[in-house]
C-alpha cells in the first residue's frame, strides 16, 4: 500500500495509516512525497519520516521508504522554473539544449539522492525505492545494499 504524505506536513497521519495497513498485513511504502521544496528541505522531511518507517519496521512490518517521486519536477533545485509546469517547459522549450539540460540534471538528481539514500539508510534499514522519470537518468546503485 503506498501512503503519500499531503503536502504541508500531518507526518503523524502518515505514520498513523502506515501502522493501520502494517496492522492488515499489508507491505507499506512510506512515501514522504515532497512537493515545492528545495533539497535541504527534502532531507529534512526525509530524517523525520526515515525514523517514523523504522519504528513501524522494527515492529514487524514489511516497509519500503520511498526517497521521493520525480523531484527534478515536482521539487525546487533541480530544474529552473518556479512551478512543475514551468520546470517541464522549459525543459521542452529549448529541444537543441535539451541532451545537454538532461545530462546536468542527471548529475543534480544524483548528487541529491546519494545524500537522501544515505541519509535515510542512518535512520531506516529496511528497502529503499525512488519513483523517478526516466528523463532523470537515475544511478541505482546507491538504493542497493553494499
Amino acid at each position: 500500500m503506498i501512503i503519500p504524505m499531503p503536502r504541508h506536513g500531518a507526518r503523524d497521519r502518515l505514520e498513523l495509516a502506515a501502522g493501520a495497513a502494517a496492522e492488515l498485513g499489508l507491505e507499506v511504502w512510506f512515501s514522504p512525497y515532497p512537493l515545492e521544496l528545495d533539497p535541504e528541505q527534502i532531507l529534512t522531511r526525509f530524517r523525520d519520516c526515515a525514523e517514523r518507517a523504522e519504528r513501524l519496521r522494527q515492529q514487524g512490518a514489511t516497509v519500503v521508504f520511498v526517497a521521493g517521486a520525480e523531484l527534478s519536477v515536482m521539487n525546487r533545485g533541480f530544474l529552473p522554473g518556479e512551478s512543475p509546469e514551468e520546470r517541464v517547459e522549459q525543459l521542452m522549450s529549448q529541444p537543441e539544449r535539451c541532451a545537454e539540460a538532461m545530462r546536468e540534471l542527471g548529475v543534480r538528481i544524483n548528487a541529491f539522492l546519494r545524500d537522501a539514500t544515505a541519509t535515510v539508510r542512518e535512520r531506516f534499514q529496511g528497502k529503499l525505492a525512488y519513483a523517478s522519470i526516466q528523463f532523470e537518468q537515475v544511478d541505482w546503485t546507491p538504493f542497493s545494499r553494499s
